[in-house]
Order: structure tokens, then sequence, then C-alpha cells
């Protein structure tokens, strides 16, 4: 709550001291309803560092009582949560003895309370890393675990904590050394890194140098096995150790060098084919076969998806080998708008479990499901649209008009209306026609729709409007359940709102989806940001498709991010329009305003009209 209301001041101060709760609610991400009892529930907060808020007629504003104190408040604070835990992970990991919370809590300006609400996370962080959390009374707290695990964890959150480029001019100078030591070997070897990983690289380098010189060198060397020829990159390691120990005067020991090799292996990317191992194409067609047994999508015709996967899957392997984990910057965005790739590279990611007794976490899961998607994009583009048969007897321009209506309207290429004569209709191999539109009557039955347009065009297209907007606009909003849209839902937990949802989702369609539900989130947890998850079935063979949709009466904590808005959906494989629902949930979950607009007026009539909007 304490940061909540810094970014609820900050937003005000930001805004000459004035805005509507509608406005601070969209810049928030918050509901109308918690900026109120914020405003309310924090007046002795306000008083103590010198401002007052004020709410009237829904407009809220920032009154300044004492501009030091303010100051003061506004420095103190200009940290995010996030910001709070990476400190405290990274001055953990920093310390060889216990740290006493009250010390984090002074260091950081925040209370007692305020820490120990962050003690959870902090201790599911260290596990996720492998190092123990050790918590003793008058003691403090301290993370316990082998070097390299504690240098994985620092690098990685130093990254994190760097995306915005915010380095110390000294900082800057030694990763531009460090840079040109690096840039300069893995020209001469040939090794191709993209940028992401030259980036995490060099980062991964700097820690090991800074952790060398505080008398924290690794002596032990992880026994691991590498099936492939590793010389250009056995090779460029020693020349890097070699310049770093000339230009920071220290001596870098051959676990250390091991360490910088691994390094290597598991961030370059290979660009040829060629060099690929023979076990990592078998590890890509295990890959196909479990995605056709449970997603029922066919890729082993997809030679360019299975060459990426490949190119890609190699030092993702060694990755797995080392224990080494790889930044995902963009893995919200890619939960929100590639939820179908995201799926099949979670479904994936059961191979490497299977194969390797190895888990892929949520970032690596996030670059696979780029692949997924792109192939999916290139299946929907070469698959072979229907067509619509064109018959006038007034002439090629009138039907030439009804092509052009066709193709404005429903996106249609020219080449898919065929503009044909009666005697061609009746040789004509209907099974790829998606209906007749015709200017003659037609007496017999085709076993396809047919429409008869009169010679005024517009005054009798309202029929076949209707026909197209019934398979292309709106095929599933039928599945809109009034049953299935809870407003107001109090619960505490992820848990318990999952449990209400699929309790609810029960008593209509007789299905209790709750365990399948659960084993999604375990795998990797449906909140996308914005105040959204997107719950869903692991596992889902029932005939229908499901739709429901949930407004919490407060915000709550999913698992890592805040959750006021819940879009759940059960698809089956056998649903051909089951691509299309997930896309019109995707382009829901990137426009707050829509999601908004649609879950404030939880009603069918509302939902429909959501959905029908974006399918037009």
């Amino acid at each position: 709550m304490e940061m909540n209301l810094y970014q609820l001041v900050k937003a005000l101060y930001h805004r000459n001291s004035k805005a509507t709760l509608k406005e601070l609610s969209d810049a928030l991400e918050l509901s109308e309803n918690t900026i109120k009892s914020m405003i309310k529930n924090n007046k002795d907060t306000a008083a103590k560092y010198g401002f007052k808020l004020n709410m009237r007629l829904l407009k809220c504003s920032l009154e300044l009582l004492d501009v030091d104190l303010f100051a003061e408040y506004m420095r103190n604070n200009n940290r995010s949560q996030d910001d709070r835990v990476s400190y405290i992970i990274t001055r953990l990991l920093k310390s060889d003895d216990f740290i006493k919370i009250e010390d984090l809590s002074n260091e950081l300006y925040v209370s007692r309370a305020t820490l120990d609400r962050l003690m959870p996370t902090i201790k599911e962080i260290a596990e996720t890393y492998r190092l123990g959390f050790i918590s003793k009374p008058k003691y403090g707290i301290f993370l316990e675990g082998n070097e390299m695990d504690k240098r994985l964890c620092l690098t990685n959150y130093r990254i994190a904590s760097q995306l915005d480029g915010s380095l110390q001019n000294k900082e800057k100078d030694e990763v531009s050394k460090i840079q040109a030591i690096v840039l300069e070997s893995i020209r001469k070897h040939a090794l191709f890194f993209n940028d992401i990983n030259l980036y995490n690289l060099i980062q991964h380098i700097f820690v090991a140098i800074k952790r060398i010189c505080s008398g924290n060198a690794m002596n032990e060397t992880p026994n691991v096995k590498i099936d492939h020829d590793i010389q250009n990159e056995t090779a460029a390691a020693e020349e890097i150790c070699d310049a770093l120990e000339r230009e920071y005067q220290i001596t870098i020991n051959d676990s250390e060098k091991y360490y910088i090799l691994i390094h290597l292996l598991g961030k370059r990317t290979f660009q040829n084919i060629n060099v690929i191992d023979e076990a990592v194409f078998r590890c890509v067609d295990e890959i196909f076969l479990r995605i056709k047994a449970e997603k029922n999508i066919d890729f082993r015709g997809d030679a360019e998806l299975a060459t990426s996967l490949a190119l890609h899957i190699q030092p993702l392997l060694l990755r797995l080998q080392f224990g080494l984990r790889q930044q995902n910057p963009i893995l919200l965005q890619i939960k929100r708008e590639m939820i179908n790739g995201y799926e099949i590279a979670l479904c994936a990611s059961q191979v490497f479990h299977e194969l390797y007794s190895a888990d892929v976490d949520e970032e690596e899961i996030g670059y696979l499901a780029v692949y997924f998607t792109m192939a999916l994009e290139r299946m929907k583009n070469n698959a072979a649209k229907k067509k619509v048969a064109v018959i006038c007897s007034t002439g090629r321009g009138t039907a030439k008009l009804i092509q052009y209506k066709l193709v404005q309207r429903y996106k249609y290429r020219i080449e898919d209306i065929l503009l044909i004569s009666l005697y061609e209709l009746e040789t004509m191999d209907l099974a790829n026609i998606e209906c007749i539109i015709s200017s003659l009557p037609l007496y017999k039955d085709y076993g396809i729709p047919v429409f008869y347009l009169s010679a005024i065009i517009d005054e009798t297209f309202e029929e076949v409007d209707s026909f197209f907007k019934s398979i292309h606009v709106s095929q599933h909003l039928d599945l809109i359940d009034e049953r299935l849209l809870l407003n107001d839902v109090d619960c505490k937990t992820r848990e318990e709102a999952i449990r209400i949802l699929c309790d609810k989702i029960k008593e209509v369609h007789q299905v209790d989806l709750y365990d399948e539900v659960m084993k999604r989130e375990a795998l990797s947890s449906t909140e996308v940001g914005k105040l959204l998850a997107i719950p869903h079935p692991y596992q889902y063979n029932h005939e229908h498709t499901i739709l429901a949709m949930m407004k919490l009466k407060k915000e709550i904590k999913w698992k890592y991010k805040k959750v006021a808005y819940v879009l759940f959906s059960a698809i089956p494989a056998s649903d051909k329009n089951g691509v299309q629902i997930s896309e019109t949930i995707a382009r829901i979950s990137l426009d707050s305003v829509l999601l908004k607009n649609m879950m404030n007026d939880l009603t069918k009539e509302n939902v429909e009209k959501v959905f029908g909007g974006l399918e037009e």
C-alpha cells in the first residue's frame, strides 16, 4: 500500500497536482475504489510528509503543506516493489554475514512491516537459484549457496535493474573495456551472439571480475559432459581471461575460465545447421509429435520452424545443463500477445523434462513461443480460404461491385471471389465454396447457402451481410453465458478466485476444471499485466468451448502481479475457431481501456459488443 500511495502521489504531482479518478485508475492500473480507499486511509501518512490528498466529485488533487518534507518523501519512495526486492537480493548476495531486517528497513526508508511482506518473495527467488534463505531471530537473514548460483542470481538481478541503461560512469568504463575484450576474441574465432546474449555475457563477466576482486573466486568446476566440438569457444575463453588478467591485475583460475567458457557456450547463437547435433533434431521431432498429440497442430512439414528450433535448442540444452538462466525482458508481452504460441511452447517444454530431466523456465518458454507464433502465422496465411461464387445476369459490372463489397467488408482476396456463369456453376466442384450469390433465381439445391440479389444491390444485400457477419465476425458470441459473468467477487488468493470460477463452470457445464487449471498455473502463472489474468486448463478434452469472466471486488496478488480481472477460456483442440478466440482474448488484453470498459460492465450485451467489435 505504501508503494501504491507513492505512485498515486507521483501521478498527481506530474499532472500539475490535479486529475480525475478515471485518469488515475488508467495510469496506475488500479481500480477507482482502491484509489478512493488509499486517499481515505492515508491521511496521517500524508500529513506526516507534508502533503494532503483531496477528492471531490470524482476529481483528485494534491496539496503541498511542507515542501521539504514532501521532497524527502518523494526521494525515499522512488523505488518500486521490484526495485526493493532487487536491492535486498543484491545486498544479501554481496554479504558474507547475516543482515538485520531493521538495517534494510532504514536503508530503504520503509517500515519493517513493508519488508516483512517482501520476505516470501525473497525466499521464492532464492529457491529458484538453488540458494538457501536463512532467517534467525536477533541475527537477521542470509542467503546460503555455492558461488556459481550466487553469481547467476546476482547477475540476472543486475541485468534486470540496468535495462533502462542506468549505469554509473565508472561502471560504464569497466563494461566498455570488457565489451572490447570480448568482441575482439569472438570475432577472431567466428563466434556469433545476438545483442541480448552479448549484453548478458558481458554482465556475467563484469560480475565475475567483481567477485574475484572481493575474494569470492570460484574453486569448483561443474562436472558436465560436453558432447560436441568446443575448440573455438575454448580458445576464445582463454584469450578473454588472459586479457582480463592483464587489465585488472588479477589471477583467473581454471574454474573461473570454465565459468566464462560455459557462458560462451550457453549464449552463442548458431547460424549453420550443419553444426547442430543429431540429438537436437531428435528433440525437435519429439516436440512436434507431442504438439500433434496434445494440441492437434501438425508442424512436421514446417522446415523453417524445425531449423529455427534446432538452432535455438542447441545452446538452450547447454544452459539447462549448466543451470544458466536466460533473462527475457518481454515475457509479459509474449504471454499477452502470443497466447497460442506460448501454450504450444509450454507443451514443448515438457519434452525437455522427459528427455533431459530438465525444467525449462518461463523466460526460455517465452523465447520458444516466438518461433511457434511465427509458424502459426505461416500456417494461417497458407491455409486455403473458402471462396464465394458470384453469378450475375446483368453484366460483369454488377458482379464486380459485389466482388468489391466482399473484399472491403470481409477482407477476402479478389481471387477468392469467383465470377462465373450459370453454366460454369453446374460443372464446378463446390467443396471449397462458402456460398453462392446470384442475380438469377436458382432452383437446384447445391448443399451450400444461396443468396439472391436484385439489380438494386444495396436493398437486398442485408441477408448476405448477416451471413458473412455470422461466419466471419461473431462465430463465438454464442459462447458468452450470462451465468459465467461474475461481478465484484470477494476473494483473497489466486486459488480462491480459480475455485469460485471453476465451481460456477461446474454448475453450468457439469465439468470440474479446477485441478487442470491449477496444473497449468503451476507450469507458468497466467497473469499478463494490466491487472489481468487469463487462466485456462492444461488439458481440456470436452466438446464445448467455455468462456467465463470475473471482476474482483479488490485486487489480489496472483503470483507476481496484481490482478483485478480474470478472463477464463477452455478451448478443445477440436474447435476450429479456437485460434480466433485466443486471438480475440489477446487483443482485449492489449488494450487497457477496452478491457476496463468490458469488465466494468460485465453483462452479456456489453461483452458481445466488445467481442463482436474486435472481429469486424
